[in-house]
């Protein structure tokens, strides 16, 4: 159930920031709840993790990293609103960690090799090119998107 829960949580953080459209892109916030915390720590560490499971040849970091994201954004997404919060800046700032939830959980799943074919919407699983992949990445800071290094600027 991890592949499925994992896909959904991309889904789901992609599709808030669809329907969001676009917004000012929040970088910082004095004020966080411990959810918005915790979700900050959670996505901060991926590129331990990544080295980690190069270091150890051990794909299973990935993954359990990846269920880590998931479940930090899950209880983020119960406790806080996202699209529908009336503080302009606030709003902002939640969705930015939605983009960098939904870019670090893309890479992280892209990095464990499970892909979703969207034009058949078969779950492809495959663990054999993970430490390839990881390999070709050439540097760990290479492996994720910036935008969590600006959302704790």
């Amino acid at each position: 159930n991890t592949g499925p829960y994992a896909q959904y949580t991309y889904a789901r953080t992609s599709g808030i920031l669809a329907k969001a459209g676009s917004f000012e892109d929040m970088t910082s916030m004095t004020e966080m709840t411990a959810t918005e915390r915790e979700l900050i720590k959670t996505l901060s560490l991926f590129p331990n993790k990544t080295k980690s499971a190069i270091d150890e040849m051990e794909p299973s970091v990935i993954t359990r990293y990846a269920i880590d994201v998931c479940n930090a954004f899950n209880r983020f997404y119960q406790a806080c609103p996202i699209a529908s919060c009336e503080d302009a800046s606030r709003r902002a700032f939640r969705l930015a960690l939605t983009r960098g939830t939904r870019d670090i959980l893309g890479k992280a799943l892209e990095l464990i090799c499970i892909k979703d074919d969207v034009l058949s919407g078969i779950i492809i699983f495959n663990s054999e090119n993970f430490l390839f992949r990881l390999s070709r990445i050439g540097s760990i800071d290479s492996a994720f998107d910036g935008n969590i290094q600006n959302i704790l600027v």
